[in-house]
């Protein structure tokens, strides 16, 4: 393999390789076409740019004729001497030119015409070469790509310039375009569209509402009077309702939520039944409230209201005896072990709940009465039942006292018909 130079080009800096051989060698550089001259290791001189020189114009030919004597100039300091009397001769010296000198050396003028037309040839004839290759031959100094097993004779390497990423900007990107769907997807992959309410749906929302309307008016009324338009059998509980004002100050429910808790429909009748639970701040549990349809429209069971909005059973179990109530519970057995720790076998007992928390009470029954025949046959599999009670509360000679079941006024806590 030939031994190789490797130079800078002068004026782009990439880096060259030539054949020792192509030493001080003249040409376009590949990659940006400046006419350099390649180094020379044996005269010891490095690459550097050729600059296009400016057209020179050809040397006039020389000519001898006679010298043109003129006249020195007088010397103001001193008289002219024979040895200033010498004339001045104009040189065609390209190099230097020194007036009052002595005649130049035809020799040297010639010498110095001589290399000035041998450099100027020698540049014509490179460019021209150089001119000659770049149009359809290879240049002087080509790139060539890598090949598998040698260099080549030219590589550049000059490094890549580097090219600052666009800034990123803090937008969010655009949303995704919406691509619609193939016909294969459009037939089997169909829209969720939000099912329609059904005409059954809407009824029962429309019946609730109205059942609502109803029971607002009944807790927004301000007195009795007016509350009594809004109740079941007002001719029955009118006289009730006018006497319990007198003991309980009348005047309109203030509530903080009314959601319905549950509904059934008479299948006789067709006639629908509301519990709603009306939230306060003194029970926010809510309490319950029925509301049934008649031909009159929607009413309220107001004896069952009042008694859980005023806590009645509480009052009841807490108060003194000798007194008789009737309430609206949730009876549960007592197991017969501990049922069987009273100490009399007259008498069963059980467990009374208003439908709030913390107020559950113990009661007795008689075993032979019909009370009690008709609690333990209402009792369903979850070990429960709401009926309508009869409670009495009674005194022991020892100052005591205890609940007693007396009677069983309704099976459930379905409010009378009208």
């Amino acid at each position: 393999m030939a031994e190789l130079i490797q130079f800078n080009c002068p004026a782009c800096g990439v880096l060259l390789r030539l054949p020792l051989t192509m030493a001080a060698s003249q040409g376009p550089c590949p990659v940006c076409a400046k006419v350099i001259v390649a180094p020379d290791p044996y005269r010891g001189l490095g690459a550097f740019e050729k600059p296009f020189p400016p057209p020179v114009e050809a040397p006039k030919p020389f000519v001898a004729s006679a010298p043109e004597i003129t006249p020195p100039e007088q010397d103001p300091v001193r008289p002219n001497s024979p040895e200033d009397s010498q004339p001045d001769h104009e040189s065609p010296d390209l190099t230097t030119h020194e007036p009052h000198a002595s005649q130049a050396n035809p020799a040297r003028t010639i010498l110095v015409l001589s290399c000035l037309l041998t450099a100027l040839g020698a540049f014509v004839a490179g460019y021209a070469v150089g001119e000659e290759r770049g149009k359809g031959k290879e240049p002087l100094l080509k790139p060539t790509p890598p090949p598998v097993t040698e260099s080549p004779i030219i590589i550049p390497t000059a490094p890549a310039p580097e090219v600052e990423a666009p800034p990123v900007s803090e937008s969010p990107a655009p949303p995704p375009a919406e691509t619609k769907p193939t016909e294969t997807e459009a037939i089997l992959v169909k829209p969720k569209v939000p099912a329609p309410k059904s005409e059954e749906n809407q009824d029962n929302q429309k019946v609730s509402a109205a059942a609502e309307a109803s029971l607002r008016a009944f807790l927004e009324a301000p007195d009795w009077v007016s509350r009594s338009a809004h109740v079941l059998g007002p001719d029955k509980v009118r006289n009730a309702m006018e006497a319990y004002s007198k003991v309980v100050p009348d005047g309109p429910t203030r509530f903080i939520s009314i959601k319905v808790e549950q509904s059934q429909t008479d299948q006789s009748s067709g006639n629908t039944l509301f519990i709603f639970k009306v939230a306060t701040e003194e029970i926010p549990e809510g309490i319950p409230a029925a509301v049934a349809e008649t031909d009159k429209g929607w009413l309220i069971d107001w004896q069952a209201f009042v008694e859980f909005r005023d806590d009645q059973f509480k009052k009841f179990a807490e108060g003194p005896t000798d007194q008789i109530g009737r309430f609206h519970l949730i009876v549960r057995p007592i197991p017969e072990a501990e049922d069987q720790k009273s100490g009399n076998g007259h008498f069963a007992s059980f467990l009374l709940d208003p439908p709030f928390p913390g107020r559950q009470q113990s009661a007795f029954v008689k075993k032979d009465s019909k009370a009690h025949a008709t609690l333990i046959a209402g009792i369903n599999p979850s070990g429960i039942y709401t009926p309508v009670l009869e409670v009495a509360k009674r005194g022991t000679p020892d100052g005591k006292s205890f609940l007693e079941i007396t009677r069983v006024t309704s099976p459930d806590w379905r409010p009378p018909a009208p």
